[in-house]
């Protein structure tokens, strides 16, 4: 690993990984390193991710952040992008360097068995934690959208569900804010994150279809038998899920 992007890793956890004016100039030694030592599974994606504080809220962009960020990047696809006085960073640099960004969480219960919900089994396709038990739902909150925009997205590119149509009982349980650096080689994972847990209407099951290479299949599981496989094999289960968990709030009897 260079020095230029350590170094940068190390400003962004020092600028609480916020875009600022120095978080910015650190990266144009990174922008000058070959494609090979800037390689990621996520490199030439044109996706974009809303830079925000611990609390959730978006980062607003004065004058030299706008001028820095103009200068970083390729032609056509800028590393850093100011919209509506927001700042956006390239998917693949907010996990490269580690520049937080919102995600958004559901759980999904059974219908007819209260006490049991849902648990996705990753795709072994993926970079992250591919074949472990996760979130039913889960992905990021793509530029400005709103993260109920983003539930509905998630949901119809991962299982092929409708929020209006297949859900119920969709409610906010709750957010929280991590920071893993080294979650996985030029990785990190800082990320505010808000919670949601809906019930699938019984005649959605018959609608549902596994995105390829995104979900291998999803698990029933009661909750008590959940909880001990945290416990007992937490190697098994991916971050996500774990983070999460505490924001289930089930209804005890």
């Amino acid at each position: 690993m260079t020095y230029a992007i350590t170094s940068s890793r190390a400003i962004a956890a020092e600028e609480t990984f916020q875009v600022t004016e120095r978080s910015l100039r650190a990266l144009f030694p990174v922008a000058n390193l070959s494609d090979d030592q800037l390689a990621t599974p996520e490199s030439g994606k044109a996706e974009y991710l809303l830079n925000c504080a611990v609390d959730g809220s978006p980062i607003s962009a004065h004058l030299e952040i706008k001028n820095l960020a103009a200068q970083l990047g390729p032609p056509g696809l800028p590393w850093v992008v100011v919209k509506d006085n927001k700042v956006l960073v390239l998917r693949w640099l907010a996990h490269f360097i580690g520049f937080r960004h919102r995600a958004i969480h559901l759980f999904l219960d059974h219908p007819h068995h209260p006490d049991c919900t849902f648990v996705q089994i990753r795709s072994l396709s993926k970079y992250n934690s591919p074949g472990l038990f996760d979130m039913a739902v889960g992905g990021h909150v793509e530029g400005l959208d709103s993260r109920s925009v983003s539930v509905q997205r998630e949901l119809q590119e991962e299982l092929g569900l409708d929020t209006d149509h297949d859900l119920t009982s969709m409610s906010e349980t709750g957010t929280y804010s991590i920071e893993i650096q080294d979650f996985q080689p030029n990785y990190q994972e800082v990320e505010h994150t808000t919670v949601y847990r809906a019930t699938i209407k019984p005649e959605a099951f018959g609608r549902i279809r596994f995105q390829e290479s995104e979900v291998g299949g999803l698990m029933l599981f009661k909750r008590s038998e959940l909880e001990k496989w945290m416990d007992r094999s937490p190697e098994r289960l991916g971050e996500g899920l774990r983070d999460s968990w505490p924001f289930y709030e089930p209804e005890r009897e």
